[in-house]
């Protein structure tokens, strides 16, 4: 079973997103931020294994943070929402896209508050089969919440996850511009 990509992840992204981006506030969530960048719009972007691109539009800043277990995970903020791009090697070779995206399933249904808003549709990223799903969830003791959009695929042994995140009464206009990102999503 694949192991949880977002997790405190999220807690983190999240927080980033509350407080409009604040990188000091983000590194003392216990990581640290090594560069901040605003995007240029239209430039092409890696993974962080460099397995793979995409193109932002603009009103991007990317966040690079390192996390205490020395991971690396590129959060680009907007205005509308965030991404966050994960590849990970699977866990085993015989690791398929459904284990991939049960087990983030099933990491996220233990989170605080969790509902899932749209059920696992399948689709392609990258011209690899993929799968999608989003699902809400508390994110501090007030009682804020959160909707996260997953797009997950698997390609040659590294399961590349792209996290969407926003606020409940900015996600469905987030989440639906989201078209020109995947469709320059690609493997290198």
């Amino acid at each position: 079973m694949a192991k949880r990509l977002g997790g405190a992840v999220v807690a983190v992204m999240m927080f980033a997103v509350l407080t409009m981006g604040s990188a000091a506030r983000v590194a003392a969530q216990d990581n640290t931020v090594t560069r901040v960048v605003p995007i240029v719009a239209g430039a092409r972007q890696a993974c962080p294994n460099n397995g793979c691109t995409f193109v932002l539009p603009n009103l991007y800043t990317l966040y690079v943070i390192t996390f205490p277990e020395d991971n690396i995970a590129p959060l680009y903020t907007s205005p509308s929402g965030d991404l966050t791009i994960f590849a990970d090697t699977l866990d085993s070779s015989n690791e398929s896209l459904n284990d991939f995206v049960q087990g983030e399933m099933d990491a996220a249904s233990t989170d605080a508050g969790y509902k899932l808003l749209a059920p696992v549709v399948s689709g392609t990223l990258g011209g690899s089969p993929a799968q999608t799903f989003a699902y809400t969830k508390t994110i501090d003791d007030k009682g804020s919440r959160v909707n996260i959009r997953w797009y997950m695929t698997v390609h040659n042994g590294s399961g590349y996850a792209l996290e969407f995140t926003a606020s409940p009464q900015r996600a469905d206009a987030y989440f639906n511009s989201l078209g020109n990102i995947l469709n320059s999503f690609q493997f290198t």
